[in-house]
C-alpha cells in the first residue's frame, strides 16, 4: 500500500520495489547510507528475520537504535549480580517447593510452561503471584500480591528486611558466595513491612507471609516477567529479587534461581545479518529515540525502515515519536497490520505470519531451537522478511547478499551446531535443546567455590528511584 494525496493505494510489489530504489538512491547519493534509519526489534526471533540487517549492511550501513526499550536494565542487572544471565531449565520447577512468578503471567504470555507448573503443584509446590492485576496465572496461585506499578524493588527489600530479622538465611552461601552482605544488610534495616506497605499498597502481613514462605520453604525458584523492570528503578528492582535468591541460598540448586532470560543460542550460531560486511554504522539512544532522530545531523534522519516493531506505540512520548517520523522523507514499514507506525508510512508491506513461512526460532525464556514451517500459503500479497529484503538487495544490485533459498540460509547460520548433532533435519523432527546450557547453572555439588566477586555479587547503591 502506497500513501498518497488520494490516501493509501494497493501497489503491485514490481512497483513497490520500483519506489524503493528510486528514493533509496536518492537518499544515498545526497546523504550517504547513515541518513537511513533502520529500526527492528524482537516481533519475532525467527533466525532468517535478521536478514534485514544483511540489507542495509550490504547498503553500506545505516542508523540503528542501541539500548534498550525493553529487557535491558534486567540484563544488566543480572549481569552485575551474577556474571551472566542464569536461566534454568523449566522442567527444573519440577524439583522447586515454592514458585514465586514475579510480574509472570504464564497464562496468558507463556503457555508451554503451564503443563510444567500444573504438574509441580500436584507434587506439592506452592504457588505465589506478585502481580499489580489479577492475572490469569491467580489461578495456580496459593498467595497472590498486588503491589503497585514500579514498587516491586520496595517489596523485595522489605521480604529481606524479614528474613534477615528472623535469621532464615543460609549464611553459609552468603559466607562463601556472597560479596557486600554487611551493606546489603544495613539497606533493607530501613525497609520494614510498614514501610514498604506505604510504598507499595501491600498489606504488611503479607509482606511477612511472603517472607517465611520464601526464606522457611527451599528450594525456591522466581520466574521474572517482563514488565517489573520497565520503570527507572527497574535494574535496582531485578538485583533487590536477585538478592533474596542470594541470602537463601536459591542460587547453583535444583529447584532454585532466579530466573530471568536466556537467549545463548546467539552464541553458537553463524550470524547471517551481515555484521562482517564492511558498512557505517551510526547509534541512537533507544529509550530518547524520537529526540535522537529530531536532533540528528550530519546527516539527518531522511529514511526510516520498520521492521518487527511499533516504535509509534512502543517508545516513550508518542507525540515526540510522531514528531520525528514526520520529518523522514521516505518512511517503509513492514508489518502484518496497518499499525500505528504503519499508517505513518509512505510505503507498507504486507509480511507473512509465522505460519506462512519457514524459519527457526529460539526464545530468551527457554532453552530450545525449533522449526517452524510453512502450514498454509500466504494471505494475498504477503511476503516473508527473507522474500522482501532478498527481492529489494537484487534490485539495488548488492553482492554482498547471496540470492539463497531460507533452507540454504537456515543451513549457514545452523552450521557450528553440526558438531552437536543438531542439523535442520533434525530440527525438523522436532525442538532441540541447547547443547552447552545446565539445568541448574553454577550448581554448587558440581562446581568448586567461585571468588567473592564472581558469583553472586551484592555489591548495593541505594536505589536512587
Amino acid at each position: 500500500m502506497r500513501k498518497t494525496s488520494r490516501g493509501w493505494q494497493p501497489v503491485s510489489w514490481e512497483n513497490a520495489y520500483e519506489i524503493m530504489v528510486e528514493e533509496l538512491t536518492n537518499i544515498l547519493d545526497t546523504y550517504g547510507p547513515l541518513a537511513i534509519l533502520h529500526h527492528d526489534n524482537a516481533g519475532s526471533e525467527g533466525i532468517l528475520k535478521t536478514l534485514s540487517h544483511r540489507f542495509f549492511n550490504a547498503l553500506g550501513g545505516c542508523t540503528r537504535p542501541t539500548g534498550s526499550i525493553c529487557w535491558g536494565s534486567g540484563y544488566k542487572a543480572q549481569g552485575y549480580d551474577f556474571g551472566k544471565l542464569q536461566l534454568h531449565s523449566w522442567e527444573d520447577v519440577l524439583n522447586s517447593r515454592l514458585i514465586l512468578l514475579w510480574g509472570r503471567d504464564p497464562a496468558s504470555t507463556n503457555i508451554q510452561m503451564m503443563p510444567l507448573l500444573q504438574q509441580a503443584r500436584k507434587k506439592g509446590a506452592r504457588v505465589i503471584v506478585i502481580n499489580p492485576l489479577k492475572v490469569a496465572s491467580c489461578s495456580l496461585a496459593d498467595l497472590h500480591l498486588s503491589p503497585r506499578p514500579g514498587s516491586d524493588g520496595a517489596l523485595a527489600l522489605a521480604v529481606a528486611h524479614e528474613i534477615i530479622k528472623n535469621n532464615w538465611l543460609n549464611q553459609r552461601y552468603i559466607d562463601r558466595h556472597v560479596y557486600g552482605y554487611e551493606e546489603y544488610r544495613d539497606l533493607v534495616q530501613e525497609y520494614t513491612p510498614e514501610r514498604a506497605a506505604s510504598i507499595t499498597g501491600v498489606p504488611a502481613g503479607q509482606i511477612r507471609r511472603l517472607a517465611k514462605e520464601y526464606g522457611t520453604i527451599s528450594p525456591a525458584c522466581i520466574l521474572f516477567g517482563y514488565g517489573l523492570q520497565r520503570y527507572t528503578n527497574g535494574g535496582q528492582t531485578v538485583r533487590a529479587i536477585d538478592a533474596l535468591a542470594a541470602i537463601t541460598g536459591n542460587i547453583g540448586i535444583a529447584g532454585g534461581g532466579a530466573n530471568y532470560a536466556g537467549g545463548h543460542w546467539k552464541g553458537v550460531l553463524t550470524p547471517i545479518d551481515g555484521r562482517e560486511l564492511p558498512a557505517v554504522t551510526r547509534t541512537l539512544p533507544w529509550p530518547t529515540l524520537a529526540d535522537a532522530i529530531i536532533e540528528a545531523n550530519d546527516p539527518p534522519v531522511k529514511g526510516i525502515f520498520v521492521t518487527r516493531s511499533n516504535p509509534v506505540t512502543q517508545l516513550p512520548h508518542t507525540g515526540r515519536v510522531r514528531e520525528a517520523f514526520r520529518q523522514s522523507q521516505f518512511t517503509v514499514v513492514v508489518d502484518m497490520f496497518m499499525t500505528d507506525t504503519a499508517e505513518m508510512a509512505d510505503l507498507v508491506l504486507p509480511c507473512t505470519t509465522f505460519l506462512e513461512e519457514e524459519d527457526v526460532i529460539y526464545s530468551s525464556w527457554n532453552h530450545y531451537l525449533g522449526y517452524s514451517p510453512r502450514v498454509v500459503d500466504p494471505v494475498g500479497q504477503c511476503r516473508s522478511d527473507h522474500h522482501i529484503f532478498a527481492g529489494l538487495a537484487q534490485r539495488m544490485g548488492l553482492p554482498n547478499f547471496p540470492h539463497l533459498s531460507a533452507e540454504q540460509w537456515l543451513a549457514e547460520a545452523l552450521a557450528p551446531l553440526s558438531r552437536y548433532g543438531i542439523t535442520l533435519e533434525l530440527l525438523k523432527k522436532g525442538p532441540v535443546r541447547h547443547p552447552l546450557a545446565p539445568d541448574v547453572p553454577g550448581r554448587r555439588d558440581i562446581l568448586p567455590p567461585p571468588a567473592a566477586s564472581s558469583n553472586c555479587t551484592l555489591n548495593w547503591r541505594r536505589p536512587t528511584g
